[in-house]
């Protein structure tokens, strides 16, 4: 289950340009720790000791995944794919009736309107009374008073 994000990422000259072009535009997601997923992916992720440049996975010595990489066992993934079919199935039920409410998340800094392409003209702006943001995760004070302005 991945994601490729379009971009048009910029390099410095003094890097080997190809390789961290290839490093910005991996795709991220989730990934069943499965050898035959895995070599599918990325060939050298059949051996121990390789970080895949397709992929964010990376083999130890032991031929496991490390704790960075993106991988889940069966059991995990599935529990990912129902909870993704159960919250599809609450938005869609939400919109249904009648709920198109604009309800963009924040969290630290980031926030759903630095990815979305339709914020030009949704209409949310923080200035507005009643617009906020749903904060998830733990955030400080600091950090709501530093409330981005989108």
């Amino acid at each position: 289950m991945l994601y490729y994000a379009i971009d048009d990422p910029f390099v410095s000259e003094n890097v080997e340009v190809e390789k961290e072009v290839k490093k910005l535009l991996r795709p991220d997601g989730a990934i069943v720790n499965d050898e035959k997923v895995l070599g599918s992916l990325d060939e050298s992720l059949m051996e121990a000791g390789t970080k895949s440049e397709v992929v964010k996975v990376t083999k130890k010595k032991d031929n496991t995944p490390d704790f960075n990489s993106q991988v889940y066992s069966i059991e995990e993934f599935n529990q990912l794919l129902n909870l993704a079919e159960e919250k599809a199935l609450e938005l869609s039920r939400e919109i249904l009736s009648g709920d198109i409410a604009i309800d963009p998340f924040k969290k630290k800094t980031d926030t759903a309107c630095k990815f979305c392409s339709l914020r030009g003209f949704c209409g949310f702006d923080k200035k507005i009374k009643g617009y906020d943001y749903r904060v998830i995760g733990e955030e400080s004070s600091e950090d709501s008073d530093d409330a981005d302005e989108e």
